[in-house]
């Protein structure tokens, strides 16, 4: 059993793990699910979240999550992760700590001498940093959770659920031509504004909130549904009940390992996305944004041509990693088993 601390971000308005049932952003829930990974095998996990605010100190499956505040290197740890966060000095009271420092953007070398390993989502996330040196570690899923929520898929149906900021402006100045050459389809918008308004104050978050009533006013008036931020379980029968996934991101660096692009796969859909945002490590075969646009509705595989979507919505009775066109999935468990595992 290793002694393990997690050091990650917070905001403004505190997030919590017991929000992971309600919403939560890709990173914090991939800090409450890899910390249980870890919990399950023996390990002691504390998190210590970091922001502007003090949160409150919470437990969730024996778990506990404290503020910042609450650290001292004169606690004694084997391991300490520090998620999008460097807020440790070169102290040499590190020197016999395993200290990890885990990225989720393409950024510079921390500046931290007792820094034993760098660790990066993707290969490509790996190359933009140009840390030779790193280990790749891919964001597990929770599948289980996936086939619980399973209904019936529906056709002429899309799903945008990734962060209003990575593509949504496009997809609606679009959706006029969109619905000329799919007249049948129906678009579902969730995500919403709840990270946005955490992460301002003031005038900012009161902008916040002017914006989102824009855009449910421009949904109402193209006929889009729009949810704002919604439940785990009413989000991962989206992903079952949308035949497209759609995210017509234009910049690769903002989205290094798109929770969403896995699992709206897993659950069966087509992406509709542009060549830039398809990491090879997150999107399998889909159809390009622009190719959607004219009126395209087969996948595209770079190297054996179009690839039907029908069959991965016919493909019923097969687990989704069977599959040798998809890109790989793995249980958080699987993912502490086969990477963590060997750095911690």
């Amino acid at each position: 059993m290793k002694r393990v601390a997690i050091i990650t971000e917070n905001f403004l308005h505190p997030w919590s793990p017991n929000e992971l049932e309600e919403f939560l952003g890709g990173s914090q829930e991939c800090v409450v699910l890899l910390a249980e990974a870890l919990s399950r095998i023996g390990h002691n996990i504390k998190v210590f979240m970091i922001g502007p605010t003090e949160c409150k100190e919470e437990k969730r499956k024996g778990i506990l999550y404290k503020d910042f505040s609450k650290f001292s290197l004169d606690d004694v740890y084997d391991t300490i992760i520090m998620f999008k966060v460097n807020p440790l000095p070169n102290d040499s009271r590190l020197k016999d700590v395993n200290l990890i420092f885990w990225s989720s953007d393409v950024e510079t070398r921390p500046e931290n001498r007792y820094i034993n390993t760098l660790v990066c989502l993707t290969d490509y996330h790996k190359n933009r940093c140009g840390w030779d040196d790193a280990v790749v570690i891919p964001h597990g899923i929770d599948i289980l959770s996936l086939q619980q929520n399973r209904v019936p898929k529906m056709r002429n149906t899309m799903l945008y659920c990734s962060s209003l900021d990575r593509g949504l402006n496009t997809l609606i100045e679009n959706w006029k031509k969109i619905k000329e050459k799919h007249p049948d389809l129906r678009l579902y918008i969730t995500y919403g504004y709840k990270i946005a308004k955490q992460i301002c104050s003031g005038l900012g978050e009161l902008l916040m909130e002017k914006e989102e009533e824009d855009l449910k006013k421009v949904c109402n008036d193209l006929d889009i549904k729009y949810f704002g931020a919604i439940g785990k379980d009413d989000l991962e029968q989206l992903y079952w009940m949308c035949e497209y996934w759609c995210l017509p991101l234009t910049n690769a660096d903002s989205e290094l390992f798109c929770f969403n692009a896995i699992k709206s796969q897993i659950c069966l859909c087509t992406p509709v996305i542009y060549r830039e945002g398809a990491l090879t490590e997150t999107v399998g075969p889909y159809i390009d944004f622009d190719d959607f646009v004219n009126g395209q509705t087969y996948a595209q595989e770079p190297e054996n041509g179009p690839y039907a979507c029908s069959h991965l919505r016919n493909n019923e009775g097969r687990d989704y990693r069977e599959h040798p066109r998809m890109v790989p999935v793995y249980t958080w468990d699987e993912v502490v088993r086969n990477y963590w595992s060997k750095i911690i």
